[in-house]
């Protein structure tokens, strides 16, 4: 299996641990993802050699080619150098000046509301947040507009910038890699198109504690179901498929959104529109603009409100 395969099995492999200069391209991350689609065609011959051993091959060898193939599974996403060395280092993700700072944030304007109500409600239930529509009864109301909520535009971790589709400049970065748990920042990573980010600090009567969160608003969308030949464990790219459906938007706390991406479209005959996520790690260098937008000092602390009580 390493004999006539090396080369281009080393270049996969070189690429899966986030070293995307020794791969032979234009050096254009928007090229990169192209790029990969030709490999797949050998990946594609590589899965064949697994699913048909050569005559001569003895019985330790077929037995391990019969465990690769039952070990088939979709990627779970790959954790990238830039990320590692993150999560060592303790980084957190940073956000920038809010958007529109000192204004009241109206949640329905952005159609941020009832996924914020579903969040509080299913992980926070002794807040004992009801909807606003019931605002003449006993429990606490979620206001729909508050100055207690702070919308951002995008967010920073390890020199990769995520972007909503709030942030103007750009369009390619919109997609990450995110874990779905809440608690468990570090489970498998899917893709999700990124719609905003928010934090909250509300006070309720019965809890001395208020409730602070910092959260991203996401589309996850739908995994595909057909079979392909990047699915084996063993040739790992950090690849995953999915169909172009995107589901319900729904909350999943900032630190779970750690991984980036390059998202490519794909027709396929199994599952249709698709996007393909290839696992990247793009160059941890922040523009000195990033920095800035990002820096405590720029954010006027006075002008904060006091925590608002419902």
């Amino acid at each position: 299996m390493y004999g006539p395969l090396t080369g281009f099995g080393t270049w996969a492999f070189e690429r899966n641990n986030g070293a995307l200069a020794k791969i032979n391209h234009n050096g254009l991350e928007r090229d990169v993802a192209s790029t990969c689609l030709r490999i797949w065609l050998l990946e594609f011959l590589l899965a064949a050699k697994i699913s048909n051993p050569a005559p001569d091959a003895t019985i330790t060898e077929k037995a391990a080619l019969e465990t690769l193939l039952t070990d088939k599974a979709a990627v779970q996403g790959t954790l990238m150098l830039d990320e590692a060395r993150g999560n060592a280092a303790n980084h957190q993700i940073r956000l920038p000046t809010p958007l529109e700072k000192g204004h009241v944030i109206d949640l329905q304007r952005f159609h941020a509301y009832r996924p914020l109500l579903e969040y509080v409600q299913t992980n926070f239930p002794q807040y004992g947040f009801a909807d606003a529509a019931y605002v003449m009864g006993d429990a606490p109301c979620l206001p729909v507009r508050s100055t207690a909520y702070k919308i951002y535009t995008h967010a920073v971790y390890t020199g990769f910038k995520f972007c909503s589709e709030l942030y103007s400049r750009t369009r390619s970065d919109q997609y990450a890699l995110a874990s779905r748990s809440v608690g468990d920042p570090n489970g498998p990573r899917h893709l999700c198109r990124l719609k905003l980010f928010l934090s909250i600090r509300l006070r309720v009567d019965h809890i001395r504690e208020p409730l602070q969160l910092t959260l991203a608003l996401v589309e996850f969308l739908e995994e595909a179901k057909g079979l392909y030949p990047w699915q084996y464990r063993s040739i790992d790219l950090g690849i995953r498929i999915y169909r172009r459906i995107f589901k319900r938007s729904t909350f999943i706390p900032i630190d779970n959104m750690k991984a980036s991406t390059i998202v490519t479209p794909l027709q396929t005959h199994a599952d249709g529109p698709c996007l393909v996520s290839t696992s990247c790690e793009k160059d941890g260098v922040e523009p000195e603009f990033w920095l800035n937008a990002d820096a405590d000092q720029d954010v006027d602390e006075d002008a904060d409100v006091d925590d608002q009580e419902f």
